[in-house]
């Protein structure tokens, strides 16, 4: 049976008064493959946060194992847009 490595329980996280998520929940086991899909500003990379222990989410749970890892590569903004390669 796959070990389960990451935890979130009715977890629920808003910006003043937009609400993000409210009360998800998941499991992540040990070689699970995942994506998180959504508009812009539907609150992906601010979910990530949490799971990460990056954020603290409003209400809820996340627990991880102690032997797992979670990185995140953020998006970058660049001062000059015109700097960047295309």
């Amino acid at each position: 049976m796959a070990r389960n490595v990451v935890n979130i329980e009715e977890v629920s996280k808003a910006f003043d008064i937009k609400e993000l998520f409210v009360s998800v929940s998941l499991g992540v086991s040990e070689g699970d493959r995942i994506g998180i899909v959504g508009r812009n500003g539907s609150g992906k990379s601010t979910l990530m946060k949490v799971i990460a222990g990056i954020e603290s989410p409003d209400s809820g749970r996340v627990t991880k194992s102690n032997s797992s890892r979670i990185g995140i590569l953020s998006q970058v903004d660049f001062e000059n847009p015109e700097s960047t390669v295309g």
